[in-house]
């Protein structure tokens, strides 16, 4: 009777370390990003918008319903919003609908973290949250730390690849100077807050300059992302106002 009743427990642990076992990861443009690690993001009080962005993969035989959702560690007096499918303010930490990532697959567009500093100087953090909506165990996280300063860049970019978009807000027209290197596919895909792609503009390589007409679409905030080769690399907030 022992040994049944040992037998059985043993595999209640096997089974519960096996459903327990973490099949998402975090990864960026540079690589592999570490549970819970803390990555900067730098602008200027002057922002009206500063970017974080993550690539989210299952790493399961099965497609995974993964939802995010955002804790705020420390804020500065400033506002956010994330990105995850949909879009949603600062009023919603949790994303009402999932995203669904097929088995071994690295979802790159579905993510972005926005904030707005509103003038002021300082370092706010954010975690982010990501988890399979079957098995609240299989979770992963990064800190974004937003970091405000005085001095500076006009430019958004990461490594080789710079975007600027101007003016912003925008009325009839956009202008979009870039440098993206030597990719072979690159565009710039603009997005509504509810997720919505409103245009994509095909960027050829290394630097250059188009003009998106911005006329039919409505006042309000928009999301301009930079794909490169599929992944995402670069994504900020664009407003109309007509």
């Amino acid at each position: 009777m022992k040994k049944l009743l040992l037998l059985i427990y043993l595999t209640g642990i096997v089974s519960f370390i096996g459903y327990s076992q973490i099949y998402l990861s975090l990864s960026d443009s540079a690589g592999s990003v570490v549970n819970n690690a803390e990555r900067t993001f730098h602008g200027t009080p002057a922002s009206s918008d500063m970017s974080s962005y993550i690539f989210v993969s299952n790493g399961s035989d099965n497609a995974m319903n993964v939802k995010a959702k955002r804790v705020r560690i420390s804020l500065i007096d400033s506002s956010d919003s994330f990105c995850w499918g949909l879009c949603y303010d600062s009023t919603t930490d949790e994303s009402n609908l999932h995203v669904v990532i097929p088995p071994h697959t690295k979802d790159t567009l579905n993510f972005s973290g926005h904030y707005n500093p509103h003038g002021l100087v300082g370092v706010s953090s954010i975690r982010y949250v990501f988890f399979d909506e079957a098995n609240l165990t299989d979770t992963v996280c990064f800190v974004a730390l937003y970091n405000t300063f005085p001095a500076g860049i006009e430019e958004q970019g990461t490594g080789k690849n710079t975007l600027r978009v101007y003016p912003n807000p925008a009325d009839k027209m956009v202008n979009i100077g870039y440098n993206i290197g030597t990719f072979s596919e690159s565009s710039l895909v603009i997005r509504n807050l509810l997720g919505s792609t409103v245009k994509t503009i095909k960027l050829a390589t290394g630097d250059g300059r188009v003009s998106c007409d911005t006329r039919e679409l409505n006042d309000g905030i928009y999301f301009y992302t930079l794909i490169v080769n599929g992944e995402t690399k670069i994504s900020h907030k664009l407003i109309i106002k007509h």
